[in-house]
């Protein structure tokens, strides 16, 4: 599976070479990871990275959300290569400048990550890492137009509970309704 990320060169595959304006090619493999952080305000509980991480579908984490403390890295969910792929797709397709390199970097822990005015998305892989910043005044456009990537009600509850609590308007949203799985 390929996808052209690094969203500068869509259509590039495994085995082509980004041009000296950027992009890095992204097989969507069991090394791919998305994570997604913003620290938001004063008044905001959700103060933790949200990431996503591919299992395989016997795997008994697949489609579960974990709720770490600061010491965990965040809210862990783990999908398929096919539901990450259509996750980078939904990435792939706002307009955001992404900065890549071909050096693997891991996510960070909360108390080591910076905090400011911006979303966070970082995408890694075993070919190299990706990271981009959604404007606060876009975020929660930019964000909707991912829900249609989450494979469960229970992690969608989970991607716009991350918007609720940043402010934004969610159709159709209850806080306290969290789905079961």
């Amino acid at each position: 599976m390929c996808v052209g990320l690094l969203l500068l060169m869509p259509g590039m595959c495994s085995g082509q070479r980004a041009s000296s304006s950027g992009g890095l090619d992204v097989p969507v493999d069991r090394s791919t990871a998305v994570s997604f952080f913003y620290f938001g305000d004063i008044w905001s509980h959700w103060r933790e990275p949200m990431n996503f991480y591919v299992v395989s579908r016997d795997d008994t984490r697949l489609h579960k959300v974990q709720v770490g403390g600061h010491a965990s890295g965040g809210w862990t969910t783990w999908i398929t290569e096919d539901e990450m792929q259509a996750l980078i797709e939904k990435l792939a397709a706002l307009d955001l400048d992404w900065q890549n390199t071909a050096t693997v970097e891991h996510f960070r822990p909360l108390k080591l990550r910076r905090i400011h005015d911006w979303m966070d998305v970082t995408v890694i892989s075993s070919r190299g890492t990706a990271k981009a910043e959604i404007r606060l005044t876009r975020m929660c456009d930019d964000l909707q137009k991912i829900d249609g990537a989450m494979p469960t009600p229970r992690i969608l509850w989970q991607f716009r509970t991350l918007r609720w609590d940043d402010g934004c308007v969610v159709p159709g949203y209850h806080n306290e309704e969290v789905p079961k799985e």
